[in-house]
């Protein structure tokens, strides 16, 4: 499994939220169908933190079916056919005002539902 574009959100006490982008494939720039993650510990401080993790939404959609390039605009010609940015720079997670985490990521397969 891959995992990339990991967000880090700490906001009441003890409590750490984390996402990412997961996919089954064994490195980015193979075509594959990703999924976003989300994982959760209300006991942060603890010698040994437990956590609950989720896929989102509605547990596991994939939200991108293709290679992802991390070579950012150094990614060639050939890399950019078969491999696209389409899921970076438009990931994030914030808390809101009640304490919730809210990730934000662009959906390349699911437009016409939306």
């Amino acid at each position: 499994m891959t995992a990339v574009e990991p967000w880090v959100t700490a906001g009441s006490r003890c409590i750490v939220n984390i996402t990412w982008l997961g996919s089954p494939a064994n490195k980015p720039s193979i075509q594959s169908d990703w999924q976003v993650f989300f994982a959760q510990t209300a006991n942060a401080m603890s010698a040994t933190p437990t956590f609950a993790q989720n896929q989102v939404p509605n547990g596991g959609t994939k939200v991108h079916d293709h290679s992802i390039c991390f070579n950012g605009g150094g990614c060639t010609r050939t890399q950019r056919r078969t491999q696209n940015r389409d899921m970076l720079e438009y990931y994030t997670m914030t808390i809101d005002s009640e304490g919730k985490a809210n990730i934000s990521y662009p959906d390349t397969v699911n437009l016409a539902q939306q």
